[in-house]
């Protein structure tokens, strides 16, 4: 059983290191203005999730959640990396 637990988790320790060098040859600024233009778009859609039908909400709800994912993922990314910057509101502070 233990073993098991061991192979997931190395399994999911070696997903998240893809993902985080999914973004690793990008750049700093790319990556600030790629995560404003994401975190717009989600915000965008959940606002649309307030309209949606039944129908609709399923695929606002599953891209709100793939928006919300990467924006996640840029910001482990710029961590990483020690970049000191913040978000707040949706712009990046020193």
């Amino acid at each position: 059983m233990q073993s098991k637990l061991k192979m997931l988790s190395r399994r999911n320790s070696s997903a998240y290191r893809e993902k985080l060098n999914r973004f690793k040859d990008v750049d700093t600024d790319v990556l600030i203005t790629l995560y404003k233009d994401i975190e717009h778009s989600y915000n965008d859609i959940n606002q649309a999730l307030k309209r949606a039908s039944v129908e609709q909400t399923f695929y606002f709800a599953a891209d709100a959640k793939s928006c919300k994912t990467t924006l996640t993922e840029i910001k482990k990314t710029l961590r990483a990396r020690g970049d000191k910057r913040e978000v707040n509101g949706g712009v990046f502070t020193k």
